[in-house]
């Protein structure tokens, strides 16, 4: 093949990969993986099922095909090393030389480049920051909605959930802003948590997550650092700190809940304006 005609297909190739990626962040879907074989298995599909190939680029008999919402990858054995490095040239795919040393499988590959601490960090975080009357449902409503003016159209029906949330939310806060008359508890806070994540990772931009909810994220790993050290490296750090910090602000600099629920509020929703006009 001429290298212009590369040039042409690699061009075809990236705009196929890119809309693939934007329907798996519509449909909440992590990854698409391509085999080299038609749905009945058979290792010479006919040209409609050749999927893999239409994806990739790469022609030969035995291979497959990843994309994520960040990466893309292609595996074959030692027979097509040198043809799969020239058909992947200038594509979003990474060669994967199968049975070679520190190669990872298909689903090692995928555990590494998806986020599944994800879900367990948002929820642990979440939980840390419920200790002030109406303080964590608030930055919840601020956090989903930041996710749904951000990412509504890839969140596709998850964004109908989120609106439902947010409504579950403000009538809770509307009976139960301090003084509180029910407690959220851990199974409240822990919900919203896990819900965060969820949109996270349906949005397919996991790293949003560190402006959306920022003010979570340092109100409530700072303890968990502060644990984690002590307990497994022997190291005490922020002596002199309280944690969560909103009980260090409270105790230690005289804070009233409704500043601390407020100055908190007013913190998240500048990240959340910075990752709205990152997105624009």
């Amino acid at each position: 093949m001429h290298k212009w005609q590369n040039s042409i297909m690699n061009k075809n190739i990236n705009k196929r990969v890119a809309e693939l990626r934007l329907h798996l962040r519509k449909n909440g879907l992590a990854a698409y993986i391509f085999p080299s074989t038609d749905p009945h298995h058979s290792e010479y599909p006919p040209e409609y099922w050749k999927t893999r190939e239409w994806i990739s680029g790469f022609n030969g008999s035995a291979g497959t095909a990843v994309v994520t919402s960040d990466d893309a990858a292609l595996w074959t054995d030692s027979r097509y090393f040198i043809a799969a490095e020239e058909q992947l040239k200038d594509t979003p795919f990474r060669l994967m030389k199968e049975r070679l040393e520190g190669t990872p499988s298909v689903t090692q590959w995928l555990a590494e480049v998806l986020p599944p601490g994800s879900a367990w960090t948002s929820i642990n975080v979440v939980n840390c920051t419920d200790g002030v009357d109406g303080l964590s449902a608030s930055l919840a409503v601020v956090s989903i909605g930041t996710f749904l003016l951000a990412y509504g159209e890839e969140l596709g029906d998850y964004s109908t959930a989120a609106i439902v949330f947010i409504g579950a939310l403000l009538a809770y806060l509307w009976s139960n802003a301090k003084p509180s008359s029910l407690l959220m508890g851990d199974a409240g806070s822990r919900a919203m948590g896990f819900f965060l994540a969820i949109l996270a990772l349906k949005s397919g931009h996991p790293f949003a997550f560190l402006l959306a909810a920022l003010v979570f994220i340092v109100d409530g790993s700072l303890g968990i650092l502060k644990i984690s050290f002590k307990r497994f490296l022997h190291i005490s750090i922020l002596k002199n700190t309280l944690t969560p910090l909103h009980d260090h602000v409270r105790k230690r600099m005289g804070w009233s809940d409704e500043q601390v629920v407020a100055r908190w509020l007013i913190l998240q929703a500048v990240a959340s304006a910075l990752l709205l006009l990152m997105t624009r």
